[in-house]
């Protein structure tokens, strides 16, 4: 049977596109049934049918998507059944199972955007203000106020132009000869698996490196510490006072992990879905990410979006443009819930975990100390000196601003990592499709 309510010749319809071999009568039966499922959500998501027959239109989709001639013969498979989301990712073998296009539909059905009022107060209240000073900004004591208090409102704070420009061009240099040397990265991992939605859970190719060697990946990774931890050291200061939370969170931070460099490929449309970084105890405290993807522009994908605090809660937050130069600090527990949208250029960045707790299982660099964190792996790089070659110098004092507040002594001590806490069940098998007639809301993706 021809899936008549959702059928169009449309091929430049926005949105998702489910492309299907109308000779099938299994195929008009797996749209179908996509179509009775998402008409019973609370607001369907809109989205077109399109014959595999129809050769003109699904050339002028495929020309309009990006795909490449693989991902064209993929659309004229025999029987198949094939959706293509709005980043040019395509979900296959729905014909046998409907069920991960039914659970990408239904997720993107209960995002709750913010409203234009909620973005409005962010923009006027954090992001103007700072977008105003100039080159290392960072460095004012005023700036470093909003900051602390941003991120203590917030969960995050944005910092463009963080490092100085030779710096950020030397790193990226170093991320992308990783990316296109053979074997330089690997695919990333999580405890979800990679094909819990019918794609890639995870997408993303990496390379742990570590502080204080000859490398060039490694001498940018030292220098990107060391202007992070100096950033770290002037909000805590500056957070005594205007945000106190912050202070005592930053002040209970010893050790970082070693920086990952990662490239999410534009080819298959690279995205990670919907996590957080800490969701089972492992001592993440914070998380630190610059972007390194010159000339981004809209379209290019790859951004990050935000959600409201909660394990559960699907309220987007902001969506942050991964520009050049562009540090961004969030709390790496469920405060911070995040995903990255699929990357339609290459996408580069460098993220640095600073932690509260030790985690056994992965080398961990003391920040007051020359040596790895006890309990961390042996043979670990060390960490980088307390100037590392080529950080940027303390500015000049700003005529007219407030110094920064001393540092406050006699303060307790952080508090010890918690113990006996419950982790969450492992996941295991993702829960298949709902019968017809029911539909509920999915739960979200495993970390």
């Amino acid at each position: 049977p021809a899936p008549a309510a959702v059928a169009s010749s449309g091929a430049a319809a926005p949105g998702d596109v489910v492309v299907y071999d109308p000779s099938s009568r299994q195929a008009g039966e797996t749209v179908l049934r996509v179509e009775e499922d998402n008409a019973r959500a609370p607001r369907p998501v809109a989205y077109r049918a399109l014959k595999a027959t129809d050769e003109v239109a699904l050339a002028e989709l495929a020309a309009a998507r990006g795909l490449s001639e693989d991902a064209f013969k993929v659309l004229q498979r025999p029987s198949a059944v094939t959706a293509i989301l709005p980043s040019g990712a395509l979900i296959e073998d729905l014909e046998v199972d409907p069920g991960p296009l039914i659970r990408e539909l239904r997720y993107r059905t209960c995002l709750e955007q913010p409203t234009p009022e909620e973005r409005e107060q962010l923009e006027e209240a954090y992001l103007k203000p700072l977008q105003l000073l100039r080159e290392r900004w960072w460095w004012n004591p005023m700036a470093m106020s909003v900051l602390a208090r941003q991120l203590d409102e917030h969960g995050f704070v944005l910092i463009d132009g963080f490092l100085p420009e030779a710096q950020a061009r030397h790193l990226r240099a170093a991320n992308e000869e990783l990316y296109r040397s053979e074997g330089g990265m690997q695919r990333g991992a999580t405890t979800g698996g990679q094909n819990r939605v019918g794609i890639d859970h995870r997408g993303d190719l990496l390379k742990w490196v570590g502080f204080g060697g000859a490398t060039d990946a490694e001498r940018g990774v030292t220098d990107f510490a060391g202007c992070i931890e100096v950033a770290l050291d002037a909000m805590r200061q500056c957070a005594q006072r205007d945000a106190p939370s912050v202070a005592q969170a930053l002040s209970g931070v010893r050790w970082r992990s070693e920086a990952m460099l990662t490239c999410y490929p534009a080819e298959n449309r690279a995205r990670y879905f919907r996590h957080t970084d800490n969701s089972t105890g492992n001592g993440r405290a914070l998380t630190a990410i610059l972007y390194l993807n010159d000339q981004w522009e809209p379209g290019h994908g790859g951004e990050l979006r935000l959600f409201h605090p909660g394990a559960e809660n699907l309220k987007i937050k902001t969506e942050v443009a991964p520009l050049w130069n562009r540090l961004i600090l969030f709390w790496s527990d469920e405060r911070c819930p995040h995903e990255v949208l699929s990357a339609c250029q290459d996408r580069y960045a460098c993220t640095i975990w600073y932690y509260d707790g030790l985690n056994p299982d992965i080398p961990l660099f003391d920040l007051n100390s020359q040596g790895a964190a006890a309990g961390g792996p042996s043979g670990a790089a060390p960490p980088p000196p307390p100037s590392p070659v080529g950080a940027v110098p303390p500015p000049p004092p700003v005529t007219g601003a407030a110094p920064p507040p001393p540092p406050v002594t006699g303060a307790a001590p952080p508090p010890p990592p918690v113990t006996g806490a419950v982790p969450p069940p492992p996941v295991t098998g993702a829960a298949p499709p709902p019968p017809p007639g029911t539909w509920a809301a999915p739960p979200p993706p495993p970390v």
